[in-house]
């Protein structure tokens, strides 16, 4: 059995994450990242790094191709295309099982 606490934190987790990629995404319409592309990433990354990734972007992701960014940072935010394809993936993967037990239940 989970204990309570633990179920707590998970939902405040998930909602903490949800809130952060809305606002992710809303100050991305206001203000277009260079990379258009960026603008679905950094949301979809939000979904699993929550706060943190919002620090990230609120630091980092709305710099323009500054010359001075650390290769670090340049890294790190060349790898978010990856995160956000895993994500993307895992949210699909995971609606289309919902789905498909809708259809063909997959208990006996």
């Amino acid at each position: 059995m989970i204990p309570q606490w633990f179920e707590i934190l998970v939902w405040v987790s998930l909602f903490s994450s949800v809130l952060c990629a809305v606002w992710i995404a809303v100050d991305c319409l206001r203000n277009p990242p260079q990379m258009r592309v960026m603008a679905v990433v950094w949301p979809l990354c939000a979904l699993f790094a929550g706060p943190l990734l919002l620090w990230f972007y609120r630091r980092y992701g709305r710099s323009h191709g500054d010359e001075d960014t650390p290769f670090a940072i340049s890294v790190a935010k060349g790898t978010l295309h990856c995160g956000a394809g895993c994500t993307l993936g895992d949210i699909v993967a995971e609606s289309l099982v919902v789905v498909s037990d809708q259809v063909v239940p997959l208990r006996a």
